[in-house]
């Protein structure tokens, strides 16, 4: 039951950050890349809640290929750093 109060709860959050950072006026190429993030998170945090549940809504195998959403989040987070980085460096 805690579990999937914390994954509804990092949805929410993930998608109020999104709106948070979309809002500035200026958005840098971090902010950008930062929004991917977020949102490759909250989606597959989503998915990780909807399997949870008693009758989701993406069934059996067409699910499969959600479960390599961390590996992209591994590939997203290395160029938000790089991006970070980047900046300090110059």
């Amino acid at each position: 039951m805690f579990f999937h109060a914390f994954t509804l709860a990092g949805v929410v959050l993930s998608v109020f950050l999104i709106v948070l950072i979309c809002s500035k006026k200026h958005l840098q190429a971090s902010d950008k890349v930062l929004v991917c993030w977020l949102a490759v998170v909250g989606i597959q945090l989503f998915f990780y809640y909807d399997n949870l549940s008693s009758h989701p809504l993406i069934p059996g195998f067409l699910g499969m290929p959600l479960f390599a959403l961390p590996l992209l989040s591994a590939g997203i987070l290395f160029l938000y750093v790089r991006s970070i980085i980047g900046k300090i460096l110059k």
